[in-house]
């Protein structure tokens, strides 16, 4: 990296977080106005009506930023706007959903079509239909991984962001910093206590940042398997809360205080010290792979995940002696 794309990139981050930041702190006021507020509800654990679109910040911010860094790097320029694309419809379909409430049918049919079309267009961008298939895949999988992830303040904006630092330090990839960058910026808005919320536009638009950052990588091929353990808070929070709704009868789509963070908030843990541990814990999973071969990486994952289990497991019944 030459000295003046060093001074590009870091102009290129303070852009978006700069702007990501403002932008969150005008929809901290406005929000109300335009009917963006999430409200307390049985299943939540915020106590105070709390402005939504600090998403749609996010996505300014890394707009922004992405289109200063095109001017300078001209390479890529079909995937910069096919991906730019991908994050826009994701990012409609989050503020329909904080707008109207959708319910899970129209959700879950939003999903797949934002999910499937980026994979149709990738086909004819780069002929490989396993890709396509596969980034479909990954897009419904994860969106829907990081909307559920996103239940306490700050939880979802730090693991996306640590798994997007993670990212870096594998690839450098000069594209990831509008993304840490606007995020970052929002963050100091997000932090416990939030005073404004990502809302399902940010949740899912961070999402897709990870699939196309960390999984697709800067050569735009999937997977980059290497990376695949630092999706592991996200992918075990999903699955243990299906497990325990399953378990309890209780419908997978309907919200609850049953999430990761839930259960370790319960134990004792701060909501600071929650996202500390999972933001922390993902950036170490980042940096060992490094100096693992793909197959021990790819192992890696259900390692953690069994691990992770049964901790939980074991702390959970020791309680109760």
């Amino acid at each position: 990296m030459t000295e003046n794309n060093f001074w590009l990139l870091t102009l290129a981050f303070f852009i978006a977080a700069v702007a990501s930041c403002s932008f969150s702190y005008l929809f901290i006021h406005a929000a109300s106005r335009l009917g963006f507020v999430d409200s307390p509800d049985t299943h939540k654990v915020h106590k105070t009506p709390t402005p939504l679109l600090g998403g749609v910040g996010v996505f300014i911010g890394f707009a922004g930023s992405m289109l200063f860094l095109k001017f300078f790097f001209r390479e890529n320029l079909h995937f910069f706007s096919f991906f730019l694309v991908s994050c826009l419809l994701v990012l409609i379909l989050g503020v329909l959903d904080d707008w109207l409430l959708l319910t899970p049918v129209p959700k879950l049919a939003g999903l797949i079509f934002v999910s499937f079309i980026p994979g149709f267009c990738f086909y004819f961008l780069k002929g490989s239909l396993t890709t396509s298939i596969a980034l479909s895949f990954c897009l419904f999988f994860f969106i829907n991984s990081f909307n559920l992830l996103d239940n306490v303040d700050g939880l979802c904006s730090s693991v996306g962001l640590a798994i997007l630092i993670s990212a870096f330090i594998h690839s450098r990839n000069p594209y990831l910093l509008p993304a840490v960058g606007a995020i970052a910026g929002f963050l100091i808005w997000n932090y416990p206590k939030a005073k404004i919320f990502l809302g399902d536009a940010g949740s899912l638009l961070i999402g897709t940042f990870c699939v196309f950052f960390a999984l697709s990588g800067y050569n735009n091929s999937l997977i980059h398997w290497s990376l695949l353990p630092v999706f592991w808070a996200p992918v075990y929070d999903t699955f243990s809360v299906v497990a325990i709704r399953l378990y309890e009868k209780r419908s997978i789509m309907i919200g609850g205080k049953d999430h990761l963070s839930h259960r370790l908030m319960s134990k004792g843990m701060t909501n600071s010290q929650v996202n500390i541990l999972l933001g922390g814990s993902t950036i170490i999973v980042g940096i060992s792979t490094l100096f693992l071969p793909v197959f021990v990486s790819v192992a890696l994952l259900p390692v953690i995940l069994i691990a992770v289990a049964v901790c939980e497991v074991k702390f959970t019944f020791s309680s109760f002696l």
